[in-house]
């Protein structure tokens, strides 16, 4: 099951990515070809689900920014069963290594920690090819 959220998720987040090259600034970070991805599933505890979901976008949103990595990152949620999904796509040269030591991102993962049902997992990927249609 777990596989089968991971590829899910993985291909929302490609033809997401995909879908707004044409509306995103120029200057913006694009995904290419052999960048890193990954997704990271939280699994909130039902009483803690909204209060960690803010708590991650706000949380890692700023935490991203003060890393001064440059990446792309959806947040996705899955209010029935209490989860969310953030997917990542880290622009060659700033890749997890250094965003999982970050200082910031800790502090964020201490607030969350007390919210979950199961600790958070996560898997790597290669983004290997995009296509987009219009």
């Amino acid at each position: 099951m777990r596989h089968l959220i991971y590829s899910i998720a993985f291909t929302l987040a490609v033809l997401i990515a995909i879908g707004t090259r044409s509306t995103m600034a120029e200057e913006a970070y694009t995904p290419e070809s052999g960048d890193e991805v990954v997704i990271y599933v939280n699994k909130f505890k039902p009483e803690s689900f909204e209060e960690g979901k803010m708590i991650q976008v706000k949380g890692f949103g700023g935490a991203m920014q003060e890393s001064g990595q440059t990446r792309l990152t959806y947040f996705l949620a899955d209010e029935e069963n209490h989860e969310t999904v953030a997917i990542s796509f880290f622009k060659k040269g700033h890749e997890t290594k250094e965003w999982h030591g970050h200082t910031k991102r800790q502090e964020v993962l201490d607030k969350l920690k007390p919210l979950w049902r199961e600790p958070m997992t996560f898997k790597k990927f290669t983004l290997t090819e995009s296509h987009a249609t219009e």
